[in-house]
């Protein structure tokens, strides 16, 4: 992991209860601004995509940013798997409470 990605929070655990709607992934995040759980549901299944909506969110990012849900298409291309993840959230902070003046 780059140096400059080490504070954030990023995943140290996951429990999966599978992929199949209603099913639940918790991800243990932990970094220098603190630790915390995301809690997923999947709400959405197709033959190449599932759509994980966001349940509870008890890390240091729900404090930016309020996730909504996140999707994975997985698509096969030649010579290997083309996987495209799409996040929806509603930003909390102000940009000027980070790029004031």
């Amino acid at each position: 992991m780059p140096f400059w990605l080490v504070p954030l929070p990023h995943a140290v655990a996951v429990i999966n209860e599978g992929g199949e709607i209603g099913s639940r992934r918790i991800v243990l995040l932990r970094g220098r601004e603190g630790e915390g759980d995301l809690t997923l549901q999947v709400s959405a299944r197709g033959p190449h995509a599932v759509t994980w909506t966001i349940v509870a969110n008890t890390t240091p990012l729900a404090n930016w940013a309020a996730r909504q849900d996140i999707t994975y298409l997985i698509l096969p291309v030649p010579g290997g798997t083309q996987l495209t993840v799409t996040a929806r959230y509603r930003r909390l902070l102000a940009p000027a409470m980070v790029f004031g003046p």
